[in-house]
């Protein structure tokens, strides 16, 4: 797993997922932008969401085939609610 969280640590991603994308089988991103920033350049390899998603954007996520981190029940409850939307 290939974390590329706060913009691949300042070098972009958009330079480092190139580089990265035939050798690794995942990456971690903190935020969905970031999540989303990898689909736009191309990857088609799984993201992790470290943080928590804003409810008004999970759908959008999920549309991106982000994986999220589920951390309570609570969220988890969220999450589905507003996938079944």
């Amino acid at each position: 797993m290939t974390v590329m969280k706060a913009d691949a640590y300042g070098h972009g991603i958009s330079g480092i997922l190139p580089a990265c994308d035939p050798h690794v089988d995942w990456y971690a991103v903190a935020t969905m932008e970031e999540g989303r920033e990898i689909r736009q350049w191309g990857s088609k390899k799984p993201v992790l969401l470290f943080g928590p998603v804003p409810a008004g954007q999970m759908a959008e996520a999920a549309g991106y085939g982000l994986t999220f981190t589920v951390g309570s029940l609570a969220y988890a409850e969220l999450l589905a609610a507003k996938l079944r939307e």
